[in-house]
């Protein structure tokens, strides 16, 4: 669906699990709500935080907007139950995408 296709677009890079049956949309009433995402676990590689994440879900997001009134009232997004089980990165975990390359591509030329 469109809401569906958005919604992708604009939380894509973030998490997984956006379909037509996730999403709800009520268009005219200015609501969407997304269920039962996956956070991925690229979320935190390009940030400075020395930690990784095994997992993560989101049970819901919900989205209202007042159409009729976009420049006087507030677009409000609730994020329900965020779980997210982090571990401590390893020096490999540091690496970017690049080094992990080069890194694999040594690795094999030394065998």
């Amino acid at each position: 669906s469109v809401a569906s296709a958005i919604a992708v677009n604009l939380l894509g890079d973030y998490v997984d699990g956006i379909d037509k049956e996730s999403t709800e949309v009520s268009l005219f009433a200015g609501q969407a709500i997304i269920n039962n995402l996956t956070i991925k676990k690229s979320l935190l590689d390009n940030n400075q935080i020395p930690l990784a994440m095994k997992t993560g879900t989101i049970k819901k997001i919900e989205l209202t907007l007042p159409w009729t009134k976009l420049t006087t009232e507030s677009t409000i997004v609730r994020v329900v139950d965020v779980f997210m089980l982090l571990e401590p990165k390893g020096p490999e975990q540091n690496l970017t995408e690049e080094e992990r390359i080069e890194k694999d591509h040594a690795t094999k030329m030394n065998m």
